[in-house]
């Protein structure tokens, strides 16, 4: 479904304020448009020939009542749904321009070479790409080549339904030869409250976290910040490492499973008194 058009003279036009029977044009593919609703059907456009190509045409309602939820989180008249960036051709589903911000919600499948195009095309622009994947297709067992080329990029994910039911989470995961052994509880993140790294952190498992790097209230990046802040660093990574060793020298358990209850007790608040026992130790 798509919810924005042009009309004759160029002007972007929600399907609520259109006409029926009027010609408008596709925001990304150019080609015609035109409004279809009813009592029970909410107010979109729909190609006249249809067009498998064109990101728009092939929108469906949990896309859409996605792309309501994140605006609706926004500050009012920040987000804009279906923003058209003419230089670059590309129209973003939520762009909310104060932050220059992107979500890009994905729903459908996706190659990695056209992820890369859009974050590298919005970065042209000075905009930063956040991808909002649907778990029924992504989060599963394998790593799909959208998920591995964005581990370098904020990215989360939805069980978002058509009725508007699901939250935007992050989940980290146990990665062994391209995919999940285990994964930690679902994190739900407020995407109202976007913060930078300021200070190098540790790699968590196959993502790499730079200065700089974005994060949202709620988030792994944003967890490790909160229950990490009280313990010294440096009895912090002694523990990690004698953790491990003392695991690979005692009995046969796999370095992710070991990695896996370490972030078990960092992560998730009811193992956090767990890790501080450790350090207390360690310092001893």
């Amino acid at each position: 479904m798509q919810l924005c058009a042009l009309d004759l003279n160029e002007r972007l036009t929600f399907a609520r304020e259109a006409r029926k029977h009027q010609d408008y044009f596709c925001l990304e593919c150019h080609r015609s448009v035109r409004l279809r609703k009813g009592l029970h059907r909410q107010p979109h456009y729909y190609h006249t020939s249809p067009n498998r190509e064109c990101r728009q045409d092939g929108k469906g309602m949990a896309h859409l009542v996605t792309q309501y939820f994140i605006r609706d989180l926004l500050p009012d008249g920040e987000a804009h749904l279906e923003h058209r960036f003419q230089s670059i051709n590309r129209v973003a589903d939520v762009a909310w321009l104060p932050q220059k911000l992107i979500f890009e919600i994905q729903y459908s499948p996706i190659t990695a070479k056209e992820v890369e195009s859009r974050n590298k095309d919005y970065a042209s622009l000075g905009y930063q790409v956040v991808w909002i994947l649907f778990d029924g297709r992504y989060n599963q067992k394998r790593i799909s080549s959208a998920e591995d080329v964005l581990k370098d990029s904020p990215y989360y994910f939805t069980n978002m339904t058509d009725g508007g039911e699901g939250i935007i989470y992050d989940q980290l995961a146990i990665v062994e030869s391209g995919k999940r052994v285990d994964s930690l509880p679902k994190l739900e993140i407020d995407i109202s409250c976007p913060e930078y790294i300021k200070e190098k952190l540790p790699k968590l498992l196959w993502r790499q976290i730079k200065i700089g790097a974005l994060y949202f209230k709620g988030d792994c990046i944003y967890n490790y910040l909160q229950y990490t802040q009280s313990i010294n660093q440096t009895d912090f990574h002694i523990t990690f490492s004698r953790l491990i060793a003392s695991q690979n020298h005692s009995k046969p358990t796999s370095l992710s499973q070991t990695i896996y209850s370490y972030f078990q007790s960092w992560i998730v608040v009811p193992y956090h008194a767990v890790l501080r026992l450790l350090v207390e130790r360690a310092s001893q």
